[in-house]
């Protein structure tokens, strides 16, 4: 939303979408708009399937729980198949979103590596604010809270505390999580754990020691184990294939 604010009917749901406000649709979501005024400026961007495969591997290393979610809303896999970002007030998408529309207008011989990259940079940035997400239903943000936690906290968070947080009884968030992703908390934060070490032995110089601490292990060896079972090899070994 460039600027005023539109009201739209998402999947029977009403939204008010305000300057410099991103709404991200599903391919299945329904939408209608309600009559906006003349000083309503908003501007819809269609990308195409293919168009957000090729900018994937650009969002970053890591495949992550919290972005497999993302693009099951965007795909229409999700029973949501919206995503509402309130980044009215974030300057860092603010100048990519007026980027984006700026290219969009420009011919030039580049534009579609332009185009790529802004998507990217874009869904980069959208990937460290999902606590500034909104979704169609209570269920789906408390899991996108959980998801955007273990995101940031997977070397030191609990689900003790993320339950505490969000005013849940532990058991039942584990089992929305669980029916939800099909995996159990602590399952999901030993994945983001191994993702992060692989991503850190790719392009650090760390000690393999001082990665698994970073990345929550005190055991070593339990470490080893793990990392091994997950990529085929050793943390040492990967680190020279890779």
């Amino acid at each position: 939303m460039c600027r005023g604010s539109t009201t739209h009917r998402v999947n029977g749901q009403s939204l008010v979408l305000r300057a410099g406000e991103l709404l991200l649709l599903g391919q299945n979501a329904r939408q209608s708009i309600a009559p906006a005024g003349a000083e309503d400026i908003a501007v819809n961007i269609i990308l195409r399937p293919s168009f957000l495969a090729d900018t994937l591997p650009l969002w970053g290393e890591e495949e992550t729980p919290l972005r497999r979610f993302i693009l099951s809303c965007l795909s229409g896999q999700s029973e949501s198949g919206w995503l509402l970002f309130h980044v009215g007030d974030l300057l860092c998408i603010q100048n990519l979103l007026e980027n984006l529309v700026d290219s969009l207008l420009r011919e030039s011989p580049n534009r579609q590596t332009v185009l790529r990259l802004s998507v990217s940079l874009l869904f980069a940035q959208l990937l460290q604010h999902t606590h500034r997400a909104e979704l169609s239903t209570e269920t789906q943000n408390l899991l996108l809270t959980a998801l955007g936690y273990i995101e940031t906290r997977y070397a030191d968070g609990s689900l003790s505390d993320l339950a505490r947080a969000q005013h849940y009884e532990i058991s039942t968030l584990s089992r929305l999580i669980r029916r939800q992703t099909g995996r159990s908390y602590t399952e999901l934060v030993q994945e983001k754990r191994l993702s992060q070490a692989a991503w850190l032995l790719r392009n650090t110089q760390k000690h393999v020691d001082e990665i698994a601490a970073l990345v929550g292990y005190e055991n070593r060896s339990y470490f080893h184990r793990l990392f091994a079972a997950r990529f085929g090899c050793s943390p040492r070994q990967y680190r020279i294939c890779k």
